[in-house]
């Protein structure tokens, strides 16, 4: 099979990891795999190294149909990567190959659906979608019945345990906003705090006022920022 994945950038972050993890795979199954994204970033580089030739492509409808046109190969099989990814959904959905519109997250969904006439449409009217959850599934079935849960999986890399300390240590990266429950591990830490003071939260990501103004009075709660690329 000829399989086209398309992403909405390549940074290093959760969907677009994930679709490469989905490409490898694929690639291993004796499949051929091209990938479009919209915005490039640092996991352009760790598509290339496993044999991928990433392409960044413009995200307007006549941009893509002509980027589509222009293919060296028929495709059998086309996933479209978030919902970013609604234009190229939109307009590649009448090519006569199979598609898939995988959805990842659903903070935008609400937003796009009230303020994006274009995006409303097309997700209210797709009928191959699919999502990571059954909390995501209850957003989208708001607007869109048709849609069926392939929940999200994360590459175990683990190695060994870090040596033992005197302080039990929780950690979180990621993005800080509230659908994500930060404010709730929050204060959820702090009483436990109160109660052993043997315990330390270690939280990686863009850094937000209004939380950090929550933990300041916890010496236990360290805040090491935004994390970018390797480094995560």
């Amino acid at each position: 099979m000829n399989i086209l994945l398309i992403s909405h950038d390549f940074t290093v972050t959760g969907a677009p990891n994930s679709l490469l993890r989905q490409a490898v795979y694929f690639k291993e199954a004796g499949h051929t795999v091209d990938v479009w994204s919209f915005g490039d970033g640092g996991l352009k580089d760790r598509y290339i190294e496993k044999g991928f030739n990433p392409k960044i492509i413009q995200d307007t409808p006549s941009a893509i149909l002509e980027e589509y046109n222009a293919r060296t190969k028929e495709y059998d099989f086309i996933l479209c990567n978030t919902i970013v990814t609604y234009k190229c959904v939109d307009v590649l959905q009448h090519q006569g190959v199979p598609l898939v519109w995988f959805i990842r997250e659903t903070m935008l969904v609400d937003k796009g659906m009230k303020e994006d006439p274009y995006f409303a449409k097309v997700f209210s009217n797709f009928c191959n979608l699919y999502t990571v959850s059954d909390y995501a599934a209850s957003v989208i079935k708001k607007y869109n019945p048709h849609v069926r849960i392939i929940p999200n999986s994360v590459m175990d890399t683990f190695k060994d345990f870090t040596p033992l300390t005197s302080k039990i240590r929780f950690g979180f990266i990621g993005s800080i906003m509230s659908i994500k429950g930060i404010d709730l591990l929050i204060s959820a830490f702090m009483r436990l705090y109160k109660e052993n003071q043997q315990i330390e939260l270690h939280i990686a990501g863009q850094k937000v006022s209004d939380y950090i103004e929550m933990t300041k009075t916890c010496p236990a709660i360290i805040w090491h920022g935004e994390v970018q690329g390797t480094e995560k």
